[in-house]
């Protein structure tokens, strides 16, 4: 059994509900405008307090001051390593088609 209601609206309710309507669509434009206009002052705001930088003014890449990294200290680096290949020489593909030649095979 299934009840279903009706619910029927005279012309002076449709005539409300559409003025309802109306009200949303400008309460809604409003609240976009508003936002918008609240996100500007924000912006505004902290560019002048200088926390963003002000796009509008060209960056004098001289005066500019930026982070050096610290040398950090007892630091050792090896200046000599030796690769040893884990592969059979044998069995390693050579492009017989390539006219390139390892520069570090004269120094030997």
């Amino acid at each position: 059994m299934t009840i279903v209601f009706h619910t029927v609206y005279s012309k002076e309710s449709m005539g409300q509900m559409e003025e309802i309507e109306v009200r949303h669509k400008r309460i809604s434009i409003f609240a976009i405008i508003l936002l918008v206009f609240l996100g500007a002052s924000l912006w505004i705001f902290f560019v002048t307090i200088q926390v963003l930088p002000n796009p509008f003014i060209p960056v004098d890449v001289e005066t500019v001051i930026l982070p050096t990294p610290r040398p950090t200290s007892n630091v050792e680096v090896p200046v000599e390593t030796q690769y040893q290949n884990p592969f059979d020489e044998n069995t390693q593909y050579v492009n017989p088609f390539s006219s390139y030649q390892n520069p570090f095979d004269s120094i030997e």
